[in-house]
């Protein structure tokens, strides 16, 4: 949401934000902590917690994104997009680990000339400047229908009927 935003509202240019305040501050600040929370629990093999933990990121991202609510509130929009898109730099670093193919899109829609392979946790603390032009983002995942969902766990009841019948 934040880079189509961007993208449609900002022509896809990172605004220079005003003057930040704690909440601000905090957002910047708490992308730091994530990244070394994650690193942290793969270090000690807690894939699980690494996982809840850039989850969490995006929440308060997302938390965030809805109290700025930079298409209602003009004089904080700059602010607001130029935090966000830190966020979202940050998750597509933390996330590298489990999804680098998400995180590769992620980074050629901020438009950066970084692969996901030579991602280092310590990239999280750069920040993307102002001026800086994103590419138009799409959708990172597509929308699975019901009916696929369906004809899937029908799939899978199936395999299992069938296992129970062979054993």
């Amino acid at each position: 949401r934040v880079l189509t935003f961007l993208y449609s509202k900002m022509n896809g240019i990172v605004p220079k934000p005003g003057e930040l305040d704690e909440r601000d501050e905090e957002i910047l600040s708490s992308r730091i902590k994530f990244a070394g929370e994650v690193e942290k629990r793969i270090e000690g093999c807690e894939f699980k917690a690494g996982l809840k933990t850039i989850l969490r990121l995006a929440q308060e991202g997302n938390r965030y994104l809805n109290e700025t609510a930079p298409w209602a509130n003009p004089e904080k929009a700059d602010t607001a997009l130029y935090v966000l898109v830190q966020v979202v730099h940050a998750l597509a670093v933390i996330s590298a680990p489990y999804l680098p193919f998400t995180s590769q899109r992620i980074l050629d829609y901020l438009n950066l000339d970084k692969r996901v392979e030579d991602l280092r946790w310590s990239d999280v603390k750069k920040l993307i400047p102002s001026g800086h032009r994103i590419n138009k983002p799409k959708p990172l995942f597509r929308k699975i229908s019901r009916e696929e969902i369906d004809e899937k766990l029908r799939k899978l009841e199936s395999i299992k009927i069938q296992k129970k019948v062979g054993d």
